[in-house]
């Protein structure tokens, strides 16, 4: 099958992009016309340079021409970036696929969605598919943009002109993170020597696991569906100490209490006003690293046959691109 996959020059994409081949398709890669990724180097695929905020249709159309499938992976998760520009690429940038895709009659449509749409849950109960957008992140131009674009892909299945599957990772490790993206949280970690911890937790997921669900939603995910694609859910110190001993330094000796981290962020937010530029914690920050976002991925690996790799995979992975690429 001829697939088409935006942002396939990212961690996700990238990844993508060679299980892709591994299932025996043909990928057209869409990537920026300014990108320098070498993510996809050396891959026999066929690469399309073009803007998704091209006003041209015409361009995204000719783009897409030919593809029976189209995988939806680019996005901006810098929270940092001002929010129009976040919305433009997150929904915007989907909207132009999905009509895009509508008019050139694409027959299965993936949309990579956010896990951060639907509730997170404790480490007991954790959240699932059938949970309600997290109140914690309204007003966070990151967050609502992907859920619209969810919002957009559904509201098309319904009518019956698209046959879509959302997929939605959880936080993501593993090779292939050139920037880095969501290596960042180990670079800070490791170049910082941090020695205690925030008090909250999240899912982490291997992305080969993540790539491989995608490629099976090709055929095995229901129409209109969304599933959760995660891996473990760990508190930060239990990642830290891991992330540790991958690295070889000393692991985190504790937990910072959650008034001091609130703290750390207005201190952060304060600073960022007076140096008008974005830092790395703000209030913002600070309250989303006292949360336990915990999923529950059974879903996706019942209906999509999604792996589950030790978590101390993906990290040992992650560390081994960062230091390929000098960021530790």
């Amino acid at each position: 099958m001829k697939v088409f996959v935006t942002g396939a020059d990212g961690l996700l994409g990238a990844n993508l992009v060679r299980a892709l081949q591994a299932a025996g398709h043909d990928v057209r890669a869409f990537m920026q016309p300014t990108s320098k990724a070498r993510t996809l180097d050396g891959l026999d695929i066929e690469i399309v340079r073009g803007d998704l905020l091209d006003e041209d249709e015409s361009a995204l159309d000719r783009a897409l021409r030919g593809c029976e499938a189209v995988f939806h992976c680019a996005a901006l998760i810098d929270m940092r970036v001002p929010d129009s520009l976040m919305w433009r690429v997150n929904f915007e940038g989907a909207k132009r696929v999905v009509d895009a895709s509508l008019r050139v009659g694409v027959r299965r449509f993936i949309q990579t969605a956010s896990a951060s749409s639907f509730q997170f849950g404790s480490a007991t109960a954790p959240g699932d598919e059938d949970g309600p957008f997290p109140p914690a992140y309204r007003g966070v131009a990151y967050m609502e943009s992907k859920a619209a674009a969810s919002a957009y892909v559904l509201e098309h299945v319904a009518r019956g002109g698209l046959d879509a599957v959302l997929v939605a990772p959880t936080f993501m490790l593993g090779p292939f993170d050139e920037r880095p993206s969501s290596g960042e949280l180990i670079r800070q970690f490791v170049v910082r020597r941090i020695p205690v911890v925030s008090p909250g937790g999240r899912n982490f997921a291997y992305v080969g696991d993540v790539a491989q669900a995608m490629v099976n939603a090709l055929r095995q995910g229901r129409t209109g569906e969304t599933y959760l694609l995660g891996g473990k859910n760990l508190r930060y110190l239990e990642f830290f100490t891991l992330v540790a001993q991958a690295v070889g330094i000393a692991p985190p000796r504790g937990v910072l209490p959650k008034g001091i981290v609130l703290a750390v962020g207005h201190v952060g937010s304060a600073a960022g006003a007076i140096m008008r530029r974005p830092v790395l914690m703000n209030r913002r920050m600070a309250r989303f690293a006292c949360l336990d976002t915990f999923y529950d991925p059974s879903k996706a690996i019942v209906d999509l046959s999604m792996p589950q790799t030790p978590i101390e995979q993906a990290i040992e992975e992650s560390v081994r691109c960062l230091r390929q690429h000098g960021h530790i």
